[in-house]
């Protein structure tokens, strides 16, 4: 497989919870997607955040570019982020997806695709041994592979519903058959849309509590 320049593509997201000394980027707490955050003012009444929301699912209505190689898989020895034990983490560089972790088992889901579909979890990963640099190339095929068909995929959109809270949306999709709090679908399986909107928000509260 041949790792080399990439086109430009913005696809997946991936949980967090590891980290590496080599990590720079500061990241915020996915957990917490709806609470309002410091910042410019998002919204002054609730259609503002429905037109944010379709402008948003629109991106889904047709294919996405194909994603680009941005260099090697590396295997690597990671710690959670609270600083328990982890374990060997490959890391897959997709172009849109940053350094693309897989692993360390215990995270559940690790690469979710743009319809907020599960693409790799760690019953796909049989783990990778730093010393060996070629330890994660088969892992990282099967995840590029799974990533390009997803960017293929055109999918069925709806804004069940959205409401501007303290200048901030706090808004309900529906993605396909399953329905998310607006942000949640890089980080969470999707709820039951027969919950409706305030239903699924509080099964999203409950859910973002048991990870903590």
């Amino acid at each position: 497989m041949v790792f080399g320049s990439c086109l430009v593509a913005c696809l997946l997201g991936c949980l967090g919870g590891a980290t590496t000394d080599d990590d720079s980027e500061e990241q915020g707490d996915p957990t917490r997607p709806f609470e309002p955050a410091p910042g410019p003012t998002e919204c002054t009444q609730d259609r503002a955040c429905e037109d944010l929301a379709y402008a948003a699912l629109a991106e889904l209505s047709e294919p996405a570019a194909t994603p680009g190689l941005l260099g090697p898989p590396v295997c690597r020895e990671v710690a959670f982020a609270d600083g328990t034990e982890g374990g060997p983490t490959c890391r897959c560089p997709i172009d849109g997806w940053g350094n693309g972790s897989l692993g360390p088992v215990g995270l559940g889901c690790f690469a979710r695709g743009r319809g907020g579909e599960c693409l790799f979890d760690e019953t796909d990963f049989a783990g990778c041994n730093p010393d060996k640099p070629a330890s994660c190339d088969d892992a990282c095929e099967l995840l590029y592979s799974r990533v390009q068909e997803n960017a293929k995929r055109i999918f069925d959109t709806e804004v069940l519903d959205s409401a501007c809270v303290e200048q901030r949306c706090r808004t309900v999709i529906r993605i396909g058959n399953v329905c998310f709090p607006k942000g949640a679908e890089r980080e969470f399986d999707g709820y039951d849309c027969n919950l409706g909107a305030e239903g699924i928000l509080e099964a999203h509260a409950v859910a973002t509590q048991t990870r903590e």
